[in-house]
């Protein structure tokens, strides 16, 4: 099977709507270009565009809106009174972590004696609260579970806390299931319908209402910022507003734990942005429950100790690089089995393989996906005969929608249109690959699947200015919904020269079009040297950031794409 790069991909230049674009300009006193972002994203009218580009917390929605939060206030409130424990139980990702942090800190401000805090190991006991962590909590005299980011299908947990005289209080932010859970109170925004404005907010976001409810006021913004950039929900609306002022905080105050992190990650705290946050901490803090203890994560943001802060965030940072190192190694043997074992006619990859590490096969699968745009599971088998698998999809699949249809072959699975994860037993791989990919054929057909590339406005290179570039960061915090605006050049030609391959796998290059000349990398597209390198002119897509190397500040393409010149 060859890889699809985004070479393949088909250029989908957004149109422009020069009326909109002009009254939004001319409203707001904006740059046009930035008024022709805003209305690619929807906001044509003043006042939205404004709030968009102006997020504040003081507008979030009431607490006591979200259905069960004055049943779980008032019983946590009971707890205080009565000095009963409590513990809170989170899930081993970041927005699990954060929320679990940010909660815990609250209800001991509210006064609760007793607070502890527990997270599942995720390569033991996997996702979310179960019959054993309630017996746990039982047998330390818990009299109150409050879940973070899980619970909302955790019907054994909660019959058995119910049995053990546990009142169970669950904050989640994932899909209903078919039938809640027999819990004490429930509170996920998505009980409450799409038309609530906290109704796409993430698990940390839920645990931070519920703590608003508490004291009065939004404590650990900042936890709130990390575990929605993380989650990849929607930047918009609250979410918006929730990362805005978490990044604020940790650029100006940040948490002493976020600091040593942000040392780790050679990140200067007053330029931080939304992408430092997804791709440089939050890795650092999933790392640990991805190879081992999620608690690190969870001690790291408590920690009020600078020697124990240093020491936790090495040790994150630690695991990072063996996370990395260890996905390296998965990718290349999930390639090495694509090319021996999937023919290329096939619309689906199913690989399992004994002793793959089950804490990274998710971001390996995505890598896969990647690689070769198809929907891709990768199942990791231990000696059990049972296996546990990660699966990411393209825009074209719907991935819970094709495991569906094989439900009967499966343990357990569930999750999201383009991510999901399965149990299976070892004996039904390959059922399971003959059935799924008959799932995705049903979806997807069999013709060419083609990546498609959208870029919000074609410019010329003179155009790309710093001017520009501050004009574009009023649309920070950058994320899903939200990403950074991909530009294009047409006809631009490359300095002589200037054309290279770093590290075997990032191009970099210098374009020029008329009397401007920028600079361009491309991580991981060396193999398109090859294609441009003869060519007279060449179309590029690409975001703009600065260059800051050295403490200097230049702008640069950052390459999404680049290709010889079509008519």
């Amino acid at each position: 099977m060859t890889t699809s790069t985004d070479t393949d991909a088909a250029w989908e230049i957004a149109p422009v709507d020069w009326s909109a674009r002009t009254a939004l300009s001319e409203a707001l006193d904006i740059p046009p270009i930035l008024a022709h972002l805003l209305v690619q994203r929807g906001y044509t009218d003043p006042a939205a565009a404004e709030a968009f580009l102006n997020p504040t917390v003081e507008g979030l929605s009431d607490p006591f809106s979200l259905t069960g939060m004055r049943e779980a206030v008032g019983r946590i409130e009971q707890a205080r009174d009565k000095g009963e424990p409590i513990l809170v139980f989170g899930d081993y990702d970041v927005d699990g972590i954060t929320g679990s942090a940010l909660l815990t800190t609250a209800l001991t401000a509210y006064g609760c004696k007793e607070v502890t805090a527990d997270l599942p190991m995720r390569l033991e006991t996997g996702y979310g609260i179960d019959p054993v962590h309630v017996q746990q909590a039982y047998e330390s005299g818990v009299k109150i579970i409050i879940t973070v980011d899980n619970g909302i299908s955790a019907h054994a947990a909660a019959a058995a806390a119910q049995g053990l005289g546990i009142d169970l209080i669950v904050t989640d932010h994932h899909t209903l299931p078919q039938a809640l859970p027999q819990a004490f109170a429930i509170i996920n925004p998505k009980q409450d319908g799409p038309e609530h404005p906290a109704h796409d907010i993430c698990g940390c976001a839920v645990a931070a209402k519920l703590a608003q409810a508490l004291l009065g006021s939004i404590p650990g913004l900042d936890l709130v910022a990390l575990g929605t950039i993380a989650d990849i929900v929607p930047l918009r609306g609250e979410n918006r507003a929730f990362a805005a002022a978490g990044l604020h905080r940790m650029r100006t105050h940040p948490r002493l734990g976020i600091d040593h992190l942000m040392r780790r990650a050679k990140l200067k705290p007053h330029e931080l942005s939304a992408t430092d946050v997804g791709f440089q901490l939050a890795p650092r803090i999933n790392a640990g429950g991805r190879l081992g203890d999620p608690k690190r994560g969870l001690h790291l943001l408590l920690e009020e100790s600078p020697q124990k802060a240093h020491e936790l965030a090495r040790s994150l940072d630690d695991a990072n690089m063996d996370r990395r190192e260890l996905e390296k190694i998965m990718l290349e043997e999930a390639v090495n089995l694509v090319g021996r074992n999937i023919p290329p006619e096939r619309r689906g990859i199913v690989l399992g393989r004994k002793g793959w590490h089950t804490g990274v096969l998710g971001i390996v699968a995505a890598r896969v996906q990647r690689r070769y745009y198809r929907p891709v599971v990768l199942i990791g088998f231990d000696g059990t005969g049972y296996g546990r698998g990660s699966g990411r999809s393209i825009v074209e699949c719907n991935l819970v929608s094709a495991m569906d249809a094989c439900s009967d072959l499966l343990e357990e699975y569930g999750g999201h249109h383009q991510a999901a994860g399965l149990t299976i037993k070892q004996e039904n791989l390959e059922a399971f690959a003959e059935r799924f990919e008959g799932a995705v054929r049903t979806q997807i057909g069999t013709g060419p699947l083609t990546r498609r590339l959208s870029i919000d406005a074609q410019v010329s290179l003179r155009q790309i200015e710093p001017e520009l570039k501050v004009a574009l960061e009023r649309l920070e915090p950058i994320g899903h919904e939200n990403r950074a605006p991909v530009f294009c050049v047409m006809n631009a030609s490359i300095v002589p020269d200037s054309l290279r391959v770093l590290k075997e796998s990032h191009l970099k290059l210098t374009l020029r079009d008329e009397q401007t000349a920028l600079n361009a990398i491309g991580f991981g597209m060396a193999e398109q040297a090859e294609a441009i390198a003869d060519t007279g002119a060449v179309d590029a897509a690409f975001t703009i950031e600065w260059d800051r190397f050295r403490g200097g500040q230049t702008l640069q393409l950052m390459l999404k794409d680049i290709r010889p010149s079509r008519p």
